[in-house]
């Protein structure tokens, strides 16, 4: 009974702050669903999803809000192959493409600029710089998982100043490069 009430106590003196710090309206939460887009023929999977949940800091005197995203999202990967079959004149090549489920979990912090500021609907751009969690099943790189610099162009909108739809581009390593689509709900 004693650990439930100190880890109530606990929580509460956690969320007390940020619960506060958000009454300013300087401080946002977003918590929000992707989904692959398939560019250049790099995302296949049609059924994949993801969550992230960001967090906005935003200025009252100027148009700029940093944002520290958590976003992880699944998605599949093609990745060109070559099998040779020996005979008699040095062998016939078939190409083929190999698919692998992957997941990456990316911590990006980034800089947003508010192009358009109204009442119900704000339009912005984004630019952010982090790093990606990758793991990629069957072989796609030596080991299964891999940390890569990752840099992410954003554009979207927010709609009645709690509904998030944005287009974001993450380029990290050529051949897993994608781009998601995101419907998110400011808290």
């Amino acid at each position: 009974m004693t650990r439930l009430i100190k880890f109530t106590l606990l929580a509460f003196l956690l969320c007390t702050p940020i619960s506060l710090f958000a009454q300013q309206k300087q401080f946002s939460l977003e918590l929000g669903l992707n989904h692959p887009i398939n560019f250049e023929n790099r995302n296949i999977s049609n059924d994949a999803a993801g969550l992230y949940l960001q967090s906005h800091w935003k200025s009252n005197k100027h148009p700029l809000v940093f944002n520290l995203l958590l976003a992880y999202n699944q998605y599949t990967v093609a990745k060109k192959d070559v099998f040779v079959i020996p005979n008699s004149t040095g062998g016939t090549a078939i190409y083929f493409d190999r698919y692998f489920k992957s997941g990456a979990l990316r911590l990006i912090p980034s800089l947003r600029y508010e192009i358009l500021h109204r009442d119900k609907f704000d339009l912005y751009g984004e630019i952010g710089v982090g790093v990606s969690h990758t793991e990629i099943e069957d072989g796609l790189f030596n080991s299964d998982a891999r940390y890569y610099m990752s840099t992410m162009p954003r554009v979207g909108a927010i709609l009645f100043n709690h509904f998030n739809v944005s287009l974001e581009y993450y380029l990290f390593n050529k051949d897993l490069n994608r781009g998601t689509i995101s419907i998110g709900y400011l808290f």
